[in-house]
């Protein structure tokens, strides 16, 4: 661990919360941010986690000073090497008592990250397009079908949020399946999934080859 560089604080305190290491993980932010208050993953990262187990002591002071950060730059970097990040994820965005105005301003920037990062690997992406495959003619439901794939099926903001999508789907015209490539974490989100979409897949021990195939 190199002493004076953020993220690498910011990394081991991540990997100490997934843990459910708390007090740990505030601790490792609480070094990033004193090495520069002004990083915005670092501070909103250490809000997170003292809002999480409701640990206020300094609390307001740093938000504050979190919002005045959103609220003049898009992204942020410390350190030489370190690729510029989005001052706050839009999940974390959404659990801070940020007002409509100052909530949009942090979804904007981090669209606009989004588009600066993907304007310099467009390159990579230039090809023709498969023509669009519909329904096959002759099937007795020729229901259009849609699929949902991603790695947070489960106890996720992701996972929480699309949820109860599956079982709105109208099943005379569609087919909706959703395919995990994650293994299940036991959640009753994860159940849920399983059960309320159409045709479930656990892809989550398969290669990207395999997975096209």
């Amino acid at each position: 661990l190199v002493p004076g560089m953020v993220m690498a604080h910011v990394n081991k305190g991540e990997a100490l919360r997934i843990m459910g290491r708390w007090q740990d993980a505030i601790a490792c932010t609480r070094t990033a941010i004193s090495l520069d208050l002004d990083h915005g993953v670092a501070l909103s990262n250490h809000l997170m986690y003292k809002q999480n187990i409701c640990d206020w002591e300094d609390w307001a002071r740093l938000f504050q000073h979190l919002t005045s950060l959103v609220l003049m730059r898009d992204t942020t970097h410390a350190d030489t090497s370190e690729e510029p990040l989005p001052t706050i994820s839009p999940y974390q965005a959404i659990t801070f008592p940020f007002n409509m105005v100052q909530t949009l301003g942090a979804l904007m920037a981090y669209a606009r990250d989004v588009q600066r990062k993907s304007r310099k690997i467009a390159v990579l992406f230039k090809f023709t397009p498969p023509s669009p495959v519909g329904p096959t003619k002759g099937c007795p439901l020729e229901r259009l079908r849609v699929a949902y794939m991603s790695s947070d099926y489960g106890d996720h903001t992701t996972g929480v949020n699309v949820v109860g999508i599956f079982k709105e789907h109208d099943r005379s015209r569609v087919h909706a399946f959703a395919y995990a490539l994650s293994p299940s974490d036991g959640s009753k989100i994860r159940k849920r999934t399983e059960t309320e979409v159409e045709t479930f897949r656990d892809f989550h021990d398969l290669s990207t080859a395999q997975i096209a195939v």
